[in-house]
């Protein structure tokens, strides 16, 4: 469980978007984290070395499934989503 997985989601201004994370907890606790645009730089890395100063959202639970919503309230064109093990670290 040392993996983790990054998806680029394009938006509109005032969109909401629902994020679902399905599985069961007795195989692995799964947490995701939402990061607005400034997150990284254009050619890919983690932008000022800390992205958690542009996280916008996130869902650790210690249950089954992990949900949450996003309100593109800004001009960023896109959201990165970031899934993960609970055993790794927060980026940054």
């Amino acid at each position: 469980l040392n993996d983790e997985d990054w998806y680029k989601i394009p938006m509109d201004v005032c969109e909401n978007l629902r994020f679902d994370v399905d599985f069961v907890h007795a195989n692995g606790d799964i947490n995701f984290e939402v990061y607005d645009s400034r997150c990284v730089n254009p050619n890919g890395t983690v932008a000022d070395g800390n992205a958690v100063n542009y996280r916008v959202g996130f869902a650790y639970s210690t249950t089954d499934d992990e949900s949450s919503i996003y309100v593109n309230n800004t001009n960023n064109e896109f959201v990165y989503v970031r899934v993960f093990a609970q055993n790794q670290e927060a980026v940054g």
